[in-house]
């Protein structure tokens, strides 16, 4: 058996195996530990052909697994590789063909990638990211402040290449190696494009007086570090469901230089949940979502996401925000954010804000990533009226 059958045969198993269970990079990574005959090239190149498998969404349906990956493989590469050159000869000069063309001399429907359009907003280039899906995004960082110099030097000397995409977002491949290079949440942030620009949006409240700040769905500390770079000093006040998570944070924020900070452990989503007496001029509520807009990095959601999760979730988002928006003083911020492309999950969110409370929509807009190799984000700026 030649090495490019053994490998799509091993790709098939795991595959088979897997059934969206936690993320797939580790279960990939426990398939490895446990059967160390694959050297880092047979790994490099088993985990290509599931990616790829895994990237051409519903599209494959029905054709048998080691088929399917054959296929996957050339609508995901625009070079000929071994693998092609060995296996389908007479697709080599194809794979330099657009994802269309490619679907069309195999009689495939490209939307069927992504079952759920019907569902997308309606700003959305159903197209476009139904393509989008077969490739990695690419890697952000942003640098903070005082660092660009020092950031941009380093990266230079190592011969790392970047492209810079605002004065502190830089452009990597997602095999870069920064890890001994540059010291993470000091002198860098690992962020998205579109995660970074919701900076633009902070930016123009920075004369707004912003004492005191709440994220209310705080995680691994990303929005609050930007927060802090662009409106801080502040009083600073994070909270999240999970004990674990808030003591990572309260690592992160040390590194970062965010020393002062309350925080609290707490279920937004109950009904017994009880802001007190805080009054903020802004809440940060980037909510728990389907992470639709991110799926082209954890391409398996397409595969195993039912569209009954998206009701749960746009559930659980509204009884957030009842018990969030409250702690907006008079003449305070509320930014709602998720990493969605679903009606569901946005415009239909903000209509429900509106209904619920006197807010005054500032500005809304979706941060469109799927032509740019980035995430796609949603944000809504609000106001409370004073």
């Amino acid at each position: 058996m030649s090495r490019s059958y053994s490998h799509i045969n091993t790709a098939g198993e795991i595959l088979s195996n897997y059934q969206g269970d936690g993320p797939f990079s580790l279960s990939l990574r426990g398939f490895f530990s446990a059967n160390k005959k694959y050297g880092s090239r047979d790994r490099k190149q088993i985990g290509q052909l599931c990616y790829s498998w895994l990237r051409t969404g519903h599209m494959l349906q029905g054709i048998e697994i080691t088929k399917a990956i054959v296929i996957a493989e050339f609508l995901c590469t625009n070079e000929p590789n071994e693998l092609i050159k060995e296996l389908k000869p007479e697709w080599v000069d194809r794979c330099n063909w657009s994802f269309e063309k490619k679907c069309e001399s195999l009689a495939l429907d490209p939307p069927t990638v992504y079952p759920f359009a019907d569902m997308l907003s309606g700003k959305i280039d159903v197209n476009a990211f139904c393509t989008s899906m077969l490739l990695q995004p690419d890697l952000f960082i942003r640098i903070r402040p005082e660092q660009r110099e020092s950031v941009t030097r380093k990266l230079e000397q190592a011969g790392i290449p970047f492209k810079q995409e605002g004065r502190d977002c830089l452009r990597l491949a997602n095999n870069s190696k920064l890890d001994e290079l540059l010291a993470f949440d000091k002198e860098i942030v690992v962020q998205d494009l579109n995660s970074q620009r919701i900076g633009d949006v902070l930016k123009e409240i920075d004369d707004h007086g912003i004492k005191k700040v709440w994220d209310c769905c705080a995680a691994s500390g990303g929005k609050s570090i930007l927060t802090w770079d662009i409106l801080g000093p502040f009083d600073l006040t994070v909270s999240d469901i999970r004990k674990n998570i808030l003591a990572n944070l309260e690592k992160r924020f040390a590194t970062a230089g965010i020393t002062v900070f309350k925080r609290f452990q707490a279920d937004l989503s109950s009904p017994d949940f009880k802001t007190g007496r805080e009054a903020y001029d802004l809440v940060i509520a980037d909510l728990p979502c389907s992470g639709s807009g991110t799926w082209a990095r954890t391409p398996e959601q397409l595969h195993f996401f039912k569209t009954g999760k998206l009701r749960e979730y746009q559930r659980l988002q509204q009884k957030i925000i009842l018990n969030s928006w409250p702690a907006v003083k008079p003449g305070g911020y509320y930014l709602y954010i998720t990493c969605s492309v679903f009606e569901m999950e946005n415009e239909s969110q903000l209509e429900f804000i509106q209904q619920q409370f006197p807010a005054t929509l500032i500005r809304s807009e979706f941060l469109e990533g799927y032509t740019k190799k980035a995430d796609t984000l949603f944000f809504a700026l609000f106001q409370k009226p004073l």
